[in-house]
C-alpha cells in the first residue's frame, strides 16, 4: 500500500524533501500517512519566504484581509466533513470533539478575526502585574 506523503508548503510551493515522518493514528497504530520535515536549509527557506511575503501583506487593506479570513472560514465550513475525519485519523478524538469543538471553533475564531480587521490598534495591553514595564 502507498501512503500519501504530504509536502512542504513553501512561498506558495509542494517542496518535496528527503526527511520523512509517519503520522500514526495514536489509537489503532495505522499509519495515515506520511509528512516531509524540513532541514536547516528548507526552514531557512520557509523563514526567507514568510520575511519576503509580510511587506505585502502588511499593506493589504482591512477589506481584502476580512475577505481572506471569511473565505478560509467558508472553506473550512464546506469541508467540515473531511477535516473531521482527518483529525480523528491524527488524534483519535470523538467525532464531537473533532467537529463539535475543534473544527466549530476554528470557524468562529477565523469569523472573529476577519470582523476585527478594521478595528486592529498598535496598543500594547497593561501587565496585570506590578513591576512589569513594556
Amino acid at each position: 500500500m502507498t501512503t500519501k506523503v504530504i509536502p512542504l508548503l513553501i512561498n506558495g510551493e509542494e517542496i518535496p524533501s528527503d526527511i520523512t515522518f509517519d503520522v500514526v493514528n495514536p489509537a489503532s497504530g495505522e499509519v495515515v500517512f506520511r509528512a516531509n520535515g524540513a532541514n536547516s536549509k528548507l526552514t531557512e527557506a520557509a523563514v526567507d519566504a514568510a520575511q519576503n511575503a509580510f511587506p505585502a501583506w502588511s499593506r493589504t487593506k482591512p477589506n481584502h484581509r476580512r475577505a481572506l479570513f471569511f473565505k478560509a472560514a467558508q472553506l473550512l465550513d464546506e469541508r467540515q466533513d473531511e477535516v473531521v475525519k482527518i483529525q480523528m485519523d491524527e488524534t483519535s478524538v470523538d467525532p464531537g470533539f473533532a467537529g463539535g469543538f475543534q473544527v466549530a471553533m476554528s470557524i468562529g475564531m477565523l469569523q472573529e478575526c476577519g470582523s476585527r480587521t478594521s478595528s486592529i490598534e498598535g496598543a500594547i495591553p497593561e501587565p496585570d502585574e506590578e513591576g512589569i514595564h513594556r
